[in-house]
């Protein structure tokens, strides 16, 4: 559908982990804002509403982490971008940033709660990506701006 639906759709899922993490960490603190970021992603990747179907969680992922740890969050969205700006691969750009989320959790010296919950998120990014990194691995997934054929 575009650049622009897909930016709408990314607004979107990023303000729904957003605004979850945060009015959760308001009321509980910062235990119950990563239990409910948790949960805001399961609920977007395996939606009850899409039979358990759903997204890859990135964008709200990303919403719930920079709720939570703005710095580290930042700082893996950018390792991201890089990756994709330098690949053209979206897929490789969530599976790194994903990735580095944790490590940058530790680097700042965030609670182990939150390098747990960043291994975690990385984990099911990691997971909902095995497709796309099969195809990576092979040599056939599709880079940004490549016309798909059908």
């Amino acid at each position: 559908m575009g650049g622009k639906a897909a930016a709408v759709v990314y607004l979107i899922d990023f303000l729904k982990g957003f605004i979850v993490a945060i009015i959760a960490k308001l009321i509980g603190g910062d235990t119950l804002g990563l239990f409910c970021g948790l949960f805001v992603v399961i609920g977007h990747d395996w939606s009850l509403f899409l039979n358990f179907k759903g997204g890859k969680g990135i964008a709200t992922s990303m919403g719930v982490a920079f709720a939570l740890a703005p710095k580290a969050a930042l700082l893996s969205s950018l390792v991201g971008v890089a990756a994709i700006m330098l690949k053209r691969y979206v897929s490789l750009g969530s599976i790194l940033g994903s990735g580095f989320f944790p490590v940058f959790l530790l680097i700042f010296g965030y609670q182990i709660k939150y390098v747990l919950y960043g291994l975690i998120l990385a984990v099911i990014a990691i997971y909902r990506h095995r497709d796309n990194i099969k195809r990576l691995l092979a040599g056939k997934e599709h880079k940004l701006g490549e016309k798909v054929k059908h």
